[in-house]
């Protein structure tokens, strides 16, 4: 089964310049294992999370969607009239606690926080996420309960699995970078993400800025943050 999304990025911005933006999704369940435990999951293209979106203020992100499961699939994104960092997931039921989740980015070409940061692409796309070893449908009965890991940039560890190497990213000293945090997850509780020996500075978060404890910066509360 197929179906196309046309999705116009800040059409109220739309300029002569615009482009389309053409994204394939196969929808299929494979072997994942972010966290050690090899599980079958519901994947974009085969990946956890699904490849990333990135567009730009004014493009139209087309979508094309092959559903190649013996199951029912709908996909939302949510993004209003604005650029930063949004996610696409599955809307039936908890589908995407299987692993059908990605990250759209809607950049700004006029952005007026340019010159604070000299990096600000796909290599500073951040994401957290829980994960677990039962399919959605036999976690349903408890809705989920606890997650058995967390993940960071799709690694993790838990209890009993192999101690799988965690995600890491790379920075040059004397360069600024710009992370965008998705908090792509199922439960309603709260992440925290950590910058250790390193400043940071809140740029745009809505729902709890910076703070600073022991251990560096911090990100809290729920995001995603452009």
């Amino acid at each position: 089964m197929q179906f196309l999304l046309a999705i116009p990025a800040l059409l109220a911005a739309l300029k002569a310049n615009a482009a389309i933006r053409d994204y394939t999704l196969d929808i299929v369940n494979g072997p994942v294992d972010p966290d050690g435990f090899t599980r079958i999951g519901v994947l974009a293209n085969g990946t956890f999370p699904g490849p990333p979106m990135l567009v730009t203020k004014g493009d139209t992100l087309q979508i094309k969607v092959n559903n190649k499961l013996h199951a029912y699939v709908d996909l939302h994104r949510s993004f209003g009239n604005q650029t930063g960092s949004y996610w696409y997931h599955s809307q039936l039921s908890v589908q995407y606690a299987d692993g059908l989740r990605g990250v759209i980015v809607v950049y700004d070409p006029e952005d007026p926080l340019a010159h604070l940061y000299d990096v600000d692409d796909e290599s500073t796309i951040w994401t957290t996420a829980d994960w677990w070893h039962n399919t959605s449908t036999s976690g349903l009965a408890g809705y989920l309960r606890v997650a058995d890991s967390g993940l960071f940039n799709a690694r993790g560890r838990c209890n009993g699995s192999p101690l799988t190497p965690y995600a890491v990213q790379t920075v040059k000293k004397g360069t600024r970078y710009r992370f965008r945090i998705s908090l792509s997850q199922t439960d309603a509780s709260t992440r925290s993400a950590t910058i250790q020996n390193h400043n940071a500075t809140d740029t745009i978060n809505t729902v709890n800025p910076i703070r600073r404890d022991g251990s560096g910066p911090s990100v809290d509360g729920s995001v995603p943050v452009a």
